[in-house]
């Protein structure tokens, strides 16, 4: 399901959220691998079941690309990762834009 430009389950997930902020905060680049699922899960304070999905959200976005054996890898600059930290889940959309 889709709105604003953004998938539904972004603008709903604080689990989303707390991924992008992670990554915002520890300065990922276009290109970087990300740390495996178990670190990610365990540092975000979330199930593996739970991350699983947040990456779903954010690889439908290209957000990230999902290489399965090899990671998970940050593919986009198009979304700017600080402009989604601390807004609320309403006020989001893909361009960034309230």
């Amino acid at each position: 399901m889709y709105y604003s430009g953004a998938p539904f389950a972004f603008k709903e997930n604080k689990n989303v959220r707390s991924l992008l902020a992670y990554i915002s905060k520890k300065g990922f680049s276009v290109g970087n691998k990300l740390p495996p699922e178990r670190e990610l899960a365990e540092q975000l304070g979330i199930s593996r079941n739970s991350l699983r999905e947040a990456l779903k959200v954010l690889e439908a976005m290209d957000v990230v690309e999902i290489r399965h054996g090899s990671g998970i890898f940050l593919q986009s600059a198009d979304v700017t990762v600080s402009d989604y930290v601390g807004v609320p889940a309403a006020e989001i959309t893909l361009s960034g834009h309230a």
